[in-house]
């Protein structure tokens, strides 16, 4: 299992992109072992706008009803049964959340502290593959008022790291670049560095994805 990082201008599509993985790497292990992915998306909230875009994704037909496209209803039927059997969504809010034994209150609910309380739970239950992050910036961080945030950033990899390791998880984290300069009429192609914060974004990672593309093209 390995801790992947993910960043791209924004609209790039890193999250596009991820659900595609995920649909593929579901299909191409599914002979060997019944895989399960949780996923803590708080950008595409509530969590039917989610399971509709990774159904989009399965089906290659669009979820909504009345369009060309559309799946039909015994299709969408049998993707959604997909969905339910192997993703499962982390969604807490400060009105629907577990305390885990008093240890997270409301203000808390989507810290990292209380994310991986959800995955150790799956990991438990159902045997979880691997979970998704998107994005870093989504998370309640607690950063102590004495750390700087290149050290803050680095330790909580680390422990995202040690956590994966102990219940042997595969981590996929997308993180948004800083602001990134034109290169003529385009914006440079960022790298891992360019990620807000800290240069442990391009040391800590086993692998590091890069999502681009020239949305001008020149005559």
């Amino acid at each position: 299992k390995h801790f992947t990082v993910v960043t791209g201008l924004p609209s790039s599509g890193k999250s596009v992109w991820v659900r595609w993985y995920l649909a593929e790497f579901i299909r191409h292990n599914n002979d060997k072992e019944e895989i399960k992915w949780a996923l803590f998306t708080p950008e595409n909230r509530p969590v039917s706008r989610e399971q509709a875009k990774i159904a989009e994704v399965l089906a290659e037909q669009s979820f909504r009803r009345g369009f060309k496209n559309s799946m039909t209803e015994d299709k969408r039927a049998r993707t959604m049964q997909f969905i339910q059997k192997h993703f499962f969504f982390i969604s807490p809010n400060k009105l629907n959340y577990e305390t885990w034994d008093h240890k997270i209150d409301a203000d808390h609910v989507n810290s990292m502290s209380s994310l991986l309380k959800y995955l150790e739970y799956l990991k438990k239950t159902e045997n979880i593959f691997g979970f998704v992050i998107d994005a870093w910036n989504k998370i309640e961080h607690e950063q102590p008022k004495n750390m700087t945030e290149t050290t803050f950033i680095s330790k909580q990899l680390d422990y995202l790291i040690n956590f994966c390791d102990v219940w042997d998880l595969h981590c996929i984290l997308i993180a948004h670049p800083t602001k990134i300069e034109k290169v003529g009429i385009n914006y440079r192609m960022p790298c891992l560095y360019d990620i807000k914060g800290s240069s442990a974004w391009k040391e800590k990672p086993d692998i590091g994805i890069i999502i681009h593309r020239n949305i001008y093209k020149k005559d």
